[in-house]
């Protein structure tokens, strides 16, 4: 059983802290855009809903649950039994205005758009709870918190987003920064197709880089500072997940792989590229087997507060109108 898990992302300081995430069962840039995984249009294990999860569980005091109180939900309306795709947006554009940012969809290359979704704003760094919408291939707009116009975006429309087939649960998100200084990326979408069913034989996980100032990110488990750090993912681009683990092994065609369950874990991130000397940490994290989870580097634009680590449970119910996710404080 792994008991220790170091998201290390930031180059050559030590990670430490300590945080726990309990879980309890619960329900289930330019014209273009990044695809942060090689995945089809369904997920790899065939899952068609959330449930049978587990929840993340922020009772700590150095971790904060997303606030989901402009996270709503506007758009397409999918009568029940019908069927769907499940995308989710997110806004981890740490200099987007404080409001965040709305969504509009349409069917690829009509510009018949459908909107907003979160028309009200998802503020950075939320991530939205599923919204159903007909299987597809969309493009996507994102516009300005409580804009109705969905012809004109903030950044230029995304084409090549992964298919919504029937069944297929995805993650739309913005990164980068708006105002980009020294070697800050700029702001773009991303997109990767989530696991929404976990395996009792083990944690699935997978890591993101969506901090702007980090080029590329390493994850492992243990720390720098204690002489006990092994590679879990070895090389994670800015806007992506990692496709290999620290063995060689690869991940699944959407950047998880199968650890053991953790308990009491200290995660913490290093850049690899001297990007960032700094070090994001979480800390007493506890996941269980059968939960999928996805870690995400957020935050840490030049001039600005340094990276965090939020996890979001990508099994668990949505917690009103946002996905389950917690960020941890340094």
């Amino acid at each position: 059983m792994m008991k220790r898990l170091a998201l290390c992302v930031l180059a050559s300081t030590a990670c430490s802290s300590s945080h726990s995430v309990g879980s309890t069962p619960g329900d289930g840039g330019g014209g273009g855009v990044t695809l942060g995984n090689e995945g089809g249009a369904t997920t790899s294990n065939g899952s068609s809903g959330g449930d049978g999860g587990a929840v993340v569980d922020a009772r700590a005091s150095d971790a904060s649950t997303i606030d989901d109180a402009s996270a709503d939900v506007a758009g397409y309306d999918v009568a029940p039994g019908q069927p769907s795709g499940h995308v989710r947006f997110a806004d981890w554009t740490p200099d987007a205005p404080t409001a965040g940012y709305s969504f509009c969809l349409a069917p690829q290359g009509t510009s018949t758009w459908t909107g907003p979704f979160q028309p009200q704003g998802l503020p950075f760094p939320n991530v939205a709870a599923y919204a159903d919408v007909p299987p597809g291939d969309y493009d996507l707009q994102v516009i300005g918190a409580g804009s109705s116009d969905c012809t004109a975006g903030v950044i230029p429309t995304s084409y090549g987003l992964p298919a919504l087939s029937d069944g297929t649960y995805a993650t739309f998100a913005t990164v980068g920064v708006v105002m980009p200084i020294g070697g800050d990326q700029s702001q773009k979408v991303v997109a990767f197709i989530d696991e929404v069913t976990g395996t009792p034989s083990g944690l699935m996980l997978r890591a993101i880089d969506a901090a702007s100032m980090v080029g590329y990110a390493q994850f492992g488990t243990g720390s720098q500072a204690t002489g006990d750090f092994s590679v879990m993912f070895p090389l994670v681009p800015f806007g992506t997940a990692d496709t290999s683990t620290g063995d060689g092994g690869p991940t699944d065609p959407n950047g998880y792989a199968l650890f053991g369950s953790l308990s009491g874990a200290e995660l913490s991130a290093y850049s690899i590229d001297g990007s960032y000397t700094g070090s994001a940490t979480a800390s007493n994290v506890s996941l269980a087997s059968g939960i999928a989870a996805t870690l995400v580097l957020v935050g840490g634009e030049n001039n600005g507060p340094p990276p965090q680590i939020m996890i979001c449970n990508d099994v668990a119910a949505a917690a009103g109108a946002a996905s389950p996710c917690t960020v941890y404080s340094q």
